[in-house]
């Protein structure tokens, strides 16, 4: 049970800092992120 709720808070913290890190993201990286949000909105019908 123990390994369990260990996992668990890893695998939380794992995708909260994730998200945390793309929040603030600008520029070039931030068009990129938009594009993929894009392409993957659109069923990846978008060739590159």
């Amino acid at each position: 049970m123990k390994y369990k709720r260990l996992i668990l808070s890893v695998l939380t913290l794992t995708i909260a800092g994730a998200v945390f890190a793309h929040s603030g993201a600008t520029g070039v990286v931030k068009q990129r992120m938009d594009a993929m949000g894009d392409m993957g909105a659109h069923g990846g019908r978008y060739r590159i």
